[in-house]
């Protein structure tokens, strides 16, 4: 097994590892979200809209991806907080 240092070190051009820092983070602090607009929970067609000829050329729903070169991990969140995302989201997503 090789450690996680070495194999940072010698194949990925994202992430580098520095010891030694004398930086240290600020406290972290619960604080409310401000300057939003409420709306509507998110359904499919914000997601993956066919009946819209621009949302891939655009790069809206799950086709703002196509401007990313790799992506190793795709979370799918419900469109509300206590309702499950549909089976169609999935399968598209899946599809991807």
């Amino acid at each position: 097994m090789r450690a996680a240092e070495r194999v940072l070190a010698q194949q990925s051009r994202l992430v580098r590892v520095q010891t030694g820092s004398n930086r240290r983070l600020n406290a972290v602090t619960d604080a409310p979200l401000t300057g939003g607009t409420a709306r509507d929970a998110l359904g499919d067609a914000d997601y993956n809209n066919p009946a819209d000829p621009t949302f891939r050329t655009h790069r809206k729903g799950r086709y703002a991806l196509d401007a990313v070169d790799t992506v190793n991990l795709k979370c799918v969140p419900p469109p509300a907080g206590a309702t499950d995302t549909s089976a169609l989201l999935w399968t598209a997503a899946a599809g991807y």
